[in-house]
């Protein structure tokens, strides 16, 4: 009778970050038999492969050129009928490169005279059955990458419904993203913990994942308070994966908080012989994205629309913005603008900043002649 075994530490074709210790299972029976030799006899013994060099592990390095001389004895089991057995090596690990193939083969002898040695005859691999006592992994030691896509680093926002963003991994795949969030990074301020921002230390949450992209339910933020997010990404790689090691960041603001609005000229109830150019001021605490300006007829309640006073809908035309934080002034002049004698008219006009915060004067319209 044949002894038999299996590796049971590993499945074939694993992604791993560490394969020591190997451990698996031998048999030899029925109950009439001789029973497995000691470990320390050669009864258990396991060899290792770099399939890309075509070099076995030696038990300190993969430099054995010869296969029959790679075998090494377990660290436990024997001595018995059936047995799980131990190869224990902590040079293993260490010498296990990061996207290389391995072969990982166990073989056991019977105290029988002469020895009866495994493995079986039926199966691959000149008599090793593949996935049983023959089983190969492949190296995986490279963390995964996170990135944050929104928001963006440095952006102001005034909704913010979802953080989300990416993250890979070349070998093993990424298993989970977790991402922590903290208020008045610059301040050290306190980590969001699920309820409050009022946790001292960082807490990482588990966001959804599917198809390379992950997401998470943004907690409630303050406005005018600014906010940092982590993220950081685990890979299937056995037996614990391997963790990004610098979580991707980015820091915003978030502000809900309108702009301030006045218009210069014309003055309410002003009347003018001539209108060469509109102005007036706005306020932000942060930079203005754009201003525009709008005329109507009150008599008619039309729109100008570049050429005439005809348009039923409120148009809006680019004024030139200047300044910055907090204090800036907007101009609009044009030449086809035709205001005619004894009419009155309404200016209206519009701001807003980088978060989509906007202030508009209507309908408090400002009314001249």
């Amino acid at each position: 009778q044949i002894p038999t075994g299996a590796v049971t530490s590993l499945s074939q074709g694993q992604y791993r970050n560490a394969a020591n210790p190997l451990s698996g299972a031998a048999f030899d029976g029925p109950n009439d038999a001789a029973g497995l030799d000691a470990a320390v006899n050669g009864g258990l013994q396991v060899r290792v492969l770099e399939t890309d060099t075509g070099k076995w592990f030696s038990g300190t390095s993969f430099s054995q050129a010869d296969a029959s001389l790679a075998w090494q004895n377990t660290t436990t089991g024997g001595n018995a009928q059936g047995t799980p057995w131990t190869y224990n090596n902590v040079n293993l690990d260490g010498q296990l490169i990061n996207g290389r193939s391995y072969l990982v083969q166990f073989r056991a002898k019977d105290r029988a005279v002469p020895a009866n040695q495994g493995p079986s005859l039926d199966g691959l691999s000149a008599g090793f059955t593949l996935g049983v006592d023959s089983v190969t992994f492949i190296t995986d030691k490279a963390p995964p990458v996170s990135a944050i896509t929104l928001p963006g680093n440095g952006a102001i926002v005034n909704a913010l419904p979802t953080l989300s963003g990416t993250a890979t991994d070349a070998l093993a795949g990424v298993g989970s993203v977790a991402v922590s969030i903290q208020e008045n990074p610059s301040g050290s301020g306190p980590y969001w913990n699920g309820s409050t921002f009022s946790a001292a230390t960082e807490q990482f949450f588990t966001a959804s994942f599917a198809g390379g992209a992950w997401a998470l339910a943004t907690p409630p933020l303050q406005s005018n308070f600014s906010y940092r997010v982590r993220a950081r990404s685990r890979d299937n790689a056995l037996p614990s994966g391997n963790f990004e090691g610098s979580p991707a960041a980015v820091t915003f603001t978030f502000s809900t908080d309108k702009p301030g609005l006045a218009l210069a000229r014309p003055s309410q109830g002003s009347f003018l012989n001539a209108l060469p150019t509109v102005s007036g001021t706005a306020s932000s605490a942060y930079q203005l994205a754009a201003a525009s300006v709008a005329f109507q007829e009150a008599a008619t309640g039309r729109w100008w629309d570049g050429s005439t006073f005809t348009s039923v809908t409120e148009r809006f035309f680019p004024a030139a913005l200047t300044g910055s934080g907090p204090s800036f002034t907007f101009t609009y002049s044009s030449t086809t603008l035709v205001f005619l004698d004894n009419r009155q008219y309404q200016v209206d006009a519009f701001v807003s900043d980088v978060a989509g915060n906007f202030s508009q004067l209507a309908p408090a319209l400002t009314l001249f002649t």
